[in-house]
């Protein structure tokens, strides 16, 4: 979640509530305004300040997953997770068991369910620059 305040713009991963990261502005932004608009890509903000508009460029969209589709399937299933930061060559864990992972683009992920145990699995994604992000029981095995 991208929340736009006072001095700059701090990003919450709503999964877990904790601070993702804090991008201070040289503008400061009305708080009543509510005025943020993120490009597709997740990583260029287009703010109204005190000034007018301005824009900020991250290096990379943080590493977060959003959305699993489906979220329960058999073995061998195709699922979407959505989310931002991804890149090439990301891996994709359910619960140990690594997926084959396709990248779509830095927002989007396929991965297919591998052979495993029915009940609800922890989904991980690692980037080859070592980030990580998962979120407990996203899938359920069928």
């Amino acid at each position: 979640m991208f929340y736009p305040q006072n001095s700059g713009v701090t990003i919450f991963d709503v999964h877990t509530g904790r601070l993702a990261r804090h991008i201070i502005l040289p503008v400061s932004i009305p708080l009543d305004s509510g005025a943020l608009v993120l490009d597709e890509t997740g990583t260029k903000m287009f703010l109204i300040t005190t000034t007018g508009i301005a824009t900020a460029q991250l290096d990379a969209a943080p590493l977060s997953i959003g959305h699993i589709n489906p979220a329960a399937g058999p073995s061998g299933t195709t699922i979407t997770i959505r989310g931002s930061g991804f890149q090439n060559g990301a891996t994709v864990m359910f619960g140990a068991a690594q997926a084959a992972t396709t990248l779509i683009d830095a927002s989007t992920l396929t991965a297919v369910a591998p052979t495993l145990a029915p009940g609800a699995v922890r989904i991980s994604v690692k980037n080859p620059d070592g980030s990580q992000y998962a979120v407990d029981a996203a899938y359920t095995v069928q």
